[in-house]
């Protein structure tokens, strides 16, 4: 998804949380990381390869989070 994109999904909806997906590898730093979640606007960067166990806890903790906002 490009910077484009995400810029006009937050326009419409700018309280969705974004997780980004990125091939950036092993090799890229936090940093680098870090910068992409800021350009793109997503609260959390995977990198391709990255434990699916991971990104299933992030899915659980914005289901529990979003739960605990709407009781």
């Amino acid at each position: 998804m490009t910077v484009w994109a995400l810029s006009r999904i937050r326009e419409a909806q700018p309280d969705l949380r974004v997780f980004a997906i990125t091939g950036g590898g092993p090799r890229m730093t936090l940093e680098a990381a870090t910068s992409i979640a800021e350009v793109w606007g997503a609260e959390k960067v995977f990198l391709k390869p990255f434990d699916e166990s991971v990104l299933l806890d992030a899915l659980r903790n914005h289901r529990e989070v979003r739960a605990e906002g709407a009781g």
